[in-house]
């Protein structure tokens, strides 16, 4: 999987259950399926779950992106 794609990869196109990517308009603009391996998508699964624990708060500094 390319840099570009998996930036351009939406919430909606990962299926966590069959392991697998959608990605949209890769190389030739072709849809393609992408495995992930279990570990990757335990992973995954992991970060979000955190991710969606975490309330959403904007940068009152405005230095957006900063951990």
């Amino acid at each position: 999987m390319r840099r570009s794609e998996l930036l351009g990869l939406a919430l909606a196109d990962v299926d966590l259950d069959n392991r697998t990517m959608r990605v949209v308009g890769g190389k030739g603009n072709k849809d393609r399926l992408v495995p992930l391996t279990q570990a990757a998508a335990d992973a995954l699964r992991d970060y979000l779950g955190v991710r969606r624990a975490r309330p959403a708060t904007p940068s009152s500094s405005g230095e957006a992106g900063r951990a």
